[in-house]
């Protein structure tokens, strides 16, 4: 995994825009908005733009899931059987297991749609072809 500064921070701008579309100014959003915000960042971060991506699309997963079935218990086991359906039982590393705690963190946010906005927010603009290309000067 290559660190291209100027490509994480055009991510990071682009991300707190999708936040902003679900949750108004940044400079206006509740501590637990802000927090969510700033441990997606640091997670993506942390396992690189391409298992993020794949994080995400998993918990968006586990979210229709959820909802199809009607319930209202914590998102993790919907996370974890999309995780599962997509990579088996083979990802035992230090990423996926930092992954699982922050998302776990994450799902006991409350009211508990907090938790279905935030990912959807941060699923969409963890899309490559929505990252602006920084214009070089």
């Amino acid at each position: 995994m290559t660190f291209d500064m100027a490509d994480r921070m055009a991510q990071r701008a682009h991300t707190t825009r999708a936040f902003e579309d679900v949750f108004g100014n940044c400079h206006s959003w509740p501590l637990i908005i802000r927090a969510a915000h700033a441990q997606l960042d640091q997670l993506e971060d942390l396992i690189g733009a391409d298992r993020f991506r794949d994080l995400m699309e998993c918990a968006e997963e586990g979210i229709t899931d959820r909802t199809r079935l009607g319930r209202s218990d914590l998102h993790p086991p919907y996370l974890g059987r999309a995780l599962y359906r997509r990579h088996g039982d083979d990802d035992k590393s230090e990423e996926a297991q930092v992954a699982w705690g922050i998302m776990f963190g994450l799902s006991v946010l409350r009211p508990e749609e907090t938790y279905e906005r935030v990912v959807l927010a941060a699923a969409r603009a963890a899309v490559p072809a929505a990252v602006p290309t920084p214009t070089p000067r």
